[in-house]
């Protein structure tokens, strides 16, 4: 068994709908096609905080729609975080979600992931000392 942490644009196990991408396949995909039944792909997604890309600049994390996963997940659940099954998504159909690089998409996002995290917020590291 392995497991591969990666940006949720890389793991992802249909990268069909990112136009990043175009034609070609992420790593995600090549990996469940080599093992359709042995692989999990988890995404992350947050509701608020702040993102940072590499050494960029530290940008807020769009406040989530009513109707995004991420409110709906964050408000039937307590506490801050929240998870969502394959099952639960497939359930949801196509529905809002800054999942991709922070800003919403309408996707199923139960054909893209076999679960979700979400925070509600998020923050990128911070150096401290030496």
């Amino acid at each position: 068994k392995f497991i591969i942490w990666s940006a949720n644009t890389h793991i992802a196990k249909d990268a069909s709908t990112m136009q990043a991408y175009g034609p070609e396949k992420n790593l995600g995909v090549y990996i469940y096609d080599t093992y359709p039944d042995d692989t999990f792909s988890l995404g992350f997604t947050a509701a608020g905080g702040s993102f940072r890309y590499s050494q960029g600049t530290v940008k807020p994390v769009p406040p989530a729609p009513d109707d995004s996963l991420e409110a709906m997940v964050l408000n039937t659940r307590q506490g801050d975080i929240g998870y969502i099954s394959s099952a639960e998504l497939d359930h949801m159909g196509d529905i809002p979600a800054s999942i991709f690089g922070h800003e919403y998409q309408t996707q199923n996002w139960g054909q893209i992931f076999d679960g979700i995290v979400v925070l509600r917020q998020e923050h990128p590291a911070q150096r401290t000392g030496g």
